[in-house]
């Protein structure tokens, strides 16, 4: 488990090299101990990394994977988690790949919704407006930006809802 939180705030802070290796042992323990969503969520991190690091086609596919079998294990958290790290690493890609990302956005934001995650769902909201503002819908972004503001607000998270005021302020 530390090895999967030191390879998910590594990809956070953007040492995607780091991550990778991070992760990598993380999915080999995790599998080892018989820790299936965790070894499951390795593997959709470990596939964010390796799409930073260039290696996108193996990438991609390894989002594949870990997304069915979060729903085999019925992990509606780590379904949600996988879809919008995908879009993440897809929305600055071709633009059947940003259509794709809009869709795994919107599929993490049902499902967060659903499950009354509320943390993650501000945080999927704020990424989908961030990425619609990368670009260029700026009137697209500002709903999802305003609706993650209002929940972290709500939820007293200052420096993300900071973060997402300095978005909106940005972008007028």
């Amino acid at each position: 488990v530390g090895s999967y939180f030191l390879g998910q705030q590594q990809l956070q802070m953007g040492a995607a090299a780091e991550a990778v290796e991070a992760l990598e042992k993380s999915e080999e323990l995790a599998t080892f101990c018989d820790m299936g969503v965790i070894a499951n969520l390795s593997a959709a991190y470990l596939s964010a990394a390796r799409c930073q690091t260039g290696d996108r086609t193996a990438a991609l596919s390894g989002f594949d994977r870990a997304l069915r079998k979060a729903r085999k294990m019925r992990d509606p958290l780590g379904e949600g988690e996988i879809h919008r790290q995908r879009a993440l690493a897809t929305c600055g890609g071709s633009a059947e790949e940003r259509e794709a990302a809009w869709a795994d956005f919107a599929a993490a934001e049902t499902i967060f919704e659903r499950i009354e995650a509320r943390p993650y769902l501000a945080r999927t909201l704020r990424d989908h407006g961030d990425a619609l503002l990368a670009a260029g819908r700026t009137d697209e972004a500002r709903p999802y930006l305003l609706r993650s503001l209002g929940l972290f607000d709500a939820m007293a998270i200052t420096d993300e809802a900071d973060r997402v005021r300095a978005g909106l302020a940005a972008v007028g």
